[in-house]
């Protein structure tokens, strides 16, 4: 489990991705703060929305608060992209994951031909050296997690360098951590990007594997907890929408 201690806001706009103003707690001073997601953030950038900040511990950083967590009114969903990669090596380091328990070296950031993964696991004694790549998923719809939240060449170029890994005969994961707590099912989001909904069944037809896993949210007070929650169905059967 990861816990934090987080500064409740207003915020007032979001822009230049990285960039958001909010109106800080009871004092209603307004300061810009860092926003860690570089996606569209469909429904969780709203002006008026409850958000949380993470305080800066580099006393002489230029922006002293991080966006980590909105509050919606059914959920509460967090946007710094890199918690989805701690809780996942969280839960790896502590076996809590049964798809890849037995691997005794785990390794960020590796690079595999031309392109970079979140992680490498290997010394299993019966499964091959293993590709894991995490996408961290915010956008949601009635319950459907799905991703990506905007059009995304990097994603399909991760895909493609998955499919090579299986060729080499390595085993690739394609793991789609979900960081909100609404959803029960997860799918590729066509209407936004149909070229990775195609590179992700093209994935899964070369035998890349692929989860989706949600990610548990707990507040109390001020107070937030993440960690790995249970395995959420995908469906890669073609959405429609209006």
């Amino acid at each position: 489990m990861i816990t934090e201690r987080l500064v409740p806001a207003k915020l007032l706009r979001r822009y230049k991705r990285f960039l958001a103003d909010v109106e800080l707690g009871a004092s209603a001073e307004e300061i810009t703060v860092h926003c860690p997601n570089p996606g569209s953030m469909i429904g969780l950038a709203e002006p008026g929305a409850t958000v949380w900040l993470r305080p800066a511990k580099d006393p002489k950083r230029v922006l002293k608060y991080s966006w980590v967590i909105t509050e919606l009114p059914t959920a509460l969903v967090c946007v710094d992209t890199q918690m989805a990669n701690k809780v996942v090596k969280n839960a790896l380091e502590q076996s809590l994951l049964l798809p890849f328990q037995g691997y005794q070296l785990i390794e960020s950031e590796k690079t595999f031909a031309d392109s970079r993964f979140d992680f490498r696991l290997t010394k299993h004694q019966t499964k091959p050296d293993c590709l894991m790549e995490v996408k961290s998923v915010t956008l949601a719809e009635d319950g459907r997690a799905m991703f990506p939240d905007a059009k995304t060449e990097r994603g399909r170029k991760h895909l493609n360098c998955l499919v090579k890994a299986t060729q080499d005969g390595w085993r690739a994961v394609q793991l789609f951590c979900i960081a909100r707590t609404d959803i029960q099912s997860f799918c590729p989001a066509d209407h936004i990007d149909v070229l990775y909904g195609q590179a992700l069944r093209e994935a899964a037809a070369q035998k890349v594997e692929l989860q989706a896993t949600a990610m548990g949210i707990d507040k109390i007070g001020d107070e937030f907890t993440y960690q790995m929650m249970s395995e959420v169905p995908i469906s890669l059967a073609l959405t429609e929408y209006d």
